[in-house]
């Protein structure tokens, strides 16, 4: 879709600059979650550097950051101060983990979606004397 002349996108973003703020932004959290009790789950914020992604137009940009915030998720638990409260390790393992389905779950529809977008500009045009005979 083509923008007029006179009018301008409301937000547009390189993937220069998206890929400076999915960093940035996956640091911070990062920071938070392993300076907060490990039983405080920040981790779920990832899903924001996730989505940030998108702007990169990168599905090695998805992938690899999806598959760097997975290992800070369980990181998050492993190397933060001791949890407030003492319940088994397990519970705050499956924490963990069902953050982790979450972060996935964010990434797929949008690898499904830059998959969709690239075959369908990878179909080649018809050839023009097939417009001439219509």
């Amino acid at each position: 879709m083509r923008i007029p002349e006179g009018k301008r996108r409301i937000f547009q973003i390189s993937p220069t600059q998206a890929k400076v703020l999915v960093c940035a932004l996956g640091v911070l959290v990062a920071v938070v979650d392993f300076a907060a009790p490990g039983d405080i789950n920040i981790a779920i914020f990832y899903c924001l550097a996730i989505v940030l992604t998108v702007w990169t137009r990168s599905l090695v940009w998805l992938w690899g950051s999806t598959l760097v915030f997975l290992l800070l998720t369980f990181g998050g638990f492993r190397f933060a101060p001791p949890p407030i409260q003492t319940h088994p390790s397990w519970i705050h393992w499956t924490n963990r983990g069902m953050t982790a389905s979450a972060l996935i779950l964010v990434a797929t529809p949008f690898f499904r979606l830059d998959s969709a977008c690239l075959q369908f500009l990878s179909v080649p045009s018809p050839p023009r004397s097939s417009y001439t005979q219509l």
